[in-house]
């Protein structure tokens, strides 16, 4: 997005650059690269091999870091500042700190709040979508009953992340 001389990269993790320098006939600069860290935190070591195998077949070029609970998260997370991921892919049902704890905590701290985090869940519940979306999640999925749904949101995940 462009405002005034700066813009941010649609690439992860986000850098502003100045462009005073730039002629004024380019408006806008856009860079997608897919290569950048995502962590997933979910306790289904299933569900997380399906996300990466999906996303390594969008030609992701990123590394994972997977977390099998809240309070995992949370630490790796603080631990990993400056250095932080480009996305969270977050499961809401986990063991220690579920998915909502977890969210309200990245959300409300000032330096984790600007990474995008979707929510990547079972649950159906127009309710659960709803606090998600109060606790400041980005972008809320269902988790994919097949490959090809897989597939097919690892596509959607990866155009989010270029638009953000």
């Amino acid at each position: 997005m462009c405002l005034n001389n700066t813009f941010h990269l649609a690439a992860l993790p986000r850098i502003i650059i100045n462009l005073s320098f730039v002629p004024q006939q380019i408006k806008c600069v856009v860079l997608v690269t897919k290569d950048f860290k995502i962590v997933i935190a979910d306790d289904d070591v299933d569900d997380r091999g399906f996300i990466q195998e999906a996303l390594k077949g969008k030609e992701y070029t990123g590394g994972f870091m997977c977390m099998g609970d809240g309070e995992e998260l949370l630490q790796y997370l603080h631990r990993s500042q400056p250095s932080l991921p480009g996305l969270i892919l977050l499961d809401l049902n986990m063991p220690l700190k579920d998915g909502y704890q977890a969210l309200s905590e990245i959300k409300q701290n000032q330096v984790l709040k600007s990474i995008p985090t979707v929510v990547l869940t079972s649950s159906s519940s127009p309710t659960d979508e709803s606090l998600c979306y109060s606790l400041g999640c980005d972008l809320f999925c269902r988790k994919p009953l097949s490959m090809t749904e897989y597939d097919a949101l690892a596509s959607d995940i990866l155009h989010f992340v270029s638009t953000v």
